[in-house]
């Protein structure tokens, strides 16, 4: 991860702004965010200390011990003050140490936790409480603080109470604490910690400061809230020592109000959320762009596939009846006398049915493309359906084979809703199939229904049939049924079908017994 990117003005300002250190710590110790705080703490120009461990900031004793302490941070992190039974030192980059107060939270973004550390100096707080255990100050009264003492305390830039070991009651706040809880020093005299922490009742205060009481700890640091004298509440972060003023045990507390930390934290904590959702965003978009390159991929391949096929069927299919063609006209060219008139006309009839075929196979292309580049639309027209089914079946009859029939039959209403030209297409395609797939003498059968809102048509014949396990393929393009590969065809005929009654809102389906013969039926919308 690079140097963390803050791009919101306030957050920006609150982390630049911040008069205490703020370093971002990946789980590897590198240091990838650090506020101007920080750098002037520790001594070290702007920019510096990014990708630097943040063992460098920590004198050589306690460097080792640290990445352990880092390493179990980061497998179960939590928001807390560090080094409760330690004496924690800061290293400047001029090799000078000084007593450091350190608060840990943490961060989760993109499957990666960041430690945050917040970090302040401690040389007041230690000078005080040393001098309050060496007794090295006078005392003006047996109960009271040296005037020295008062003097530091009262003008310390944090916030210090001073509360009587055995009462409980404050014996010293200073100017600042006084001035952020709103009470007086002669109120506060007559109050005890519990009146300002209201997550504690005494019981539970008293049994938080036994350790520190009995020496099983030198200090505590914990995270509260304090209420100020108008009710209002504030986040603080309390460093907690046991010490004795002549004769007089007594607690100190040094109070850091974090409410600034806090709203960082939260702001962070939003930002992260924000960036993670515009990422997850960004992931959506990218899938969907990827599912979208491979579907265009995967049709690419089905179009290459689709070019080979047509390539070569359309080479077998041209070349069969081109040849045919050819040779005709060369025999008749050889059929010079009178009494070879048959056989001129055998070969005529040869020519003009390759050229029928060759028109069929191209018509096939040719609508299939205007298809596929959206050229086709639907026109509807208002039209009589006997006259229309009669020409077209007068213009198929010309491929018939001998003593072949299409016959006509049709029920119901005589006005129908059709696009002429789409229409004579689909059935010109059908009935050429069952003249095709039909022997001698088969007749084929059209039938026509129309009712209120609907178009039925069925063409029958009885011919070869489709084998059952080909017939899920057969609207396929250029799929052509396993027992039709003898007979002329360029597998687009059905395809083309389903297309055009796709555009006119219609339905069609088959039913085929393998030697019996099959029959496709569609339904068209009516608004006639």
């Amino acid at each position: 991860m690079e140097k963390l990117q803050v791009k919101d003005n306030f957050y920006k300002s609150m982390f630049i702004e911040a008069t205490v250190g703020i370093l971002v710590v990946e789980q590897s110790g590198a240091i990838i965010a650090v506020n101007p705080y920080s750098e002037k703490l520790f001594g070290y120009e702007k920019d510096t200390l990014i990708g630097q461990k943040i063992e460098i900031l920590l004198p050589e004793s306690l460097k080792t011990r640290h990445v352990k302490y880092r390493e179990q941070y980061h497998k179960n992190p939590s928001s807390r003050s560090m080094g409760a039974n330690l004496d924690l030192k800061g290293k400047r980059k001029n090799g000078s140490e000084f007593p450091i107060e350190i608060s840990l939270s943490y961060l989760k973004f993109q499957g990666q936790t960041y430690a945050i550390a917040y970090a302040s100096d401690a040389t007041l707080q230690h000078t005080l409480l040393e001098d309050l255990k060496e007794g090295k100050k006078r005392l003006i009264e047996a109960k009271n603080i040296s005037e020295d003492i008062s003097k530091v305390v009262e003008e310390s830039l944090n916030e210090i109470f001073i509360f009587n070991g055995d009462t409980l009651k404050f014996v010293q706040v200073n100017r600042g604490a006084r001035e952020n809880i709103g009470h007086t020093l002669e109120e506060m005299q007559q109050m005890t910690p519990v009146d300002i922490k209201p997550n504690f009742d005494h019981k539970q205060f008293v049994d938080l400061l036994k350790p520190l009481k009995e020496g099983k700890e030198d200090k505590l640091l914990f995270e509260t809230i304090h209420q100020r004298k108008d009710q209002t509440t504030y986040p603080v972060e309390v460093h907690l020592q046991y010490s004795q003023i002549g004769l007089q045990p007594v607690y100190v507390a040094f109070i850091t109000d974090i409410t600034q930390r806090k709203v960082y934290e939260q702001k962070l904590l939003d930002y992260s959320e924000t960036l993670e959702t515009k990422i997850k965003e960004r992931t959506q978009k990218l899938s969907e762009s990827e599912s979208k390159l491979q579907a265009a991929l995967v049709k690419e391949k089905e179009l290459g596939a689709l070019k080979s096929r047509f390539v070569s069927m359309a080479s077998h299919e041209f070349r069969t009846p081109l040849s045919s063609i050819l040779s005709s006209a060369d025999l008749i060219s050889r059929y010079e006398k009178e009494d070879q008139q048959d056989k001129r006309m055998k070969h005529i009839r040869r020519i003009e049915s390759s050229v029928k075929n060759l028109t069929i196979i191209l018509n096939d292309f040719l609508s299939l493309e205007k298809l596929e580049s959206g050229q086709v639309r639907y026109n509807p027209v208002s039209l009589e359906i006997n006259d229309y089914v009669e020409q077209i079946i007068e213009e198929v009859s010309l491929i018939s084979k001998k003593d072949q029939t299409i016959v006509h039959q049709h029920t119901g209403d005589n006005m129908v809703s059709l696009d002429e030209h789409l229409m004579k297409n689909v059935l010109i395609n059908l009935l050429s199939n069952g003249i095709k797939y039909s022997p001698n003498g088969a007749n084929v059968e059209l039938i026509t229904h129309k009712q209120s809102n609907q178009l039925s048509i069925q063409v029958k014949d009885y011919g070869i049939g489709i084998p059952q396990e080909d017939q899920k393929h057969m609207f396929t393009r250029f799929f052509r049924a396993t027992n039709v590969t003898a007979i002329q065809g360029t597998g687009l005929g059905l395809t083309i079908v389903k297309r055009y009654l796709d555009l006119m809102r219609g339905e069609i389906t088959f039913e085929s017994t393998l030697g019996e013969g099959s029959s496709f039926s569609l339904t068209i919308p009516q608004s006639v």
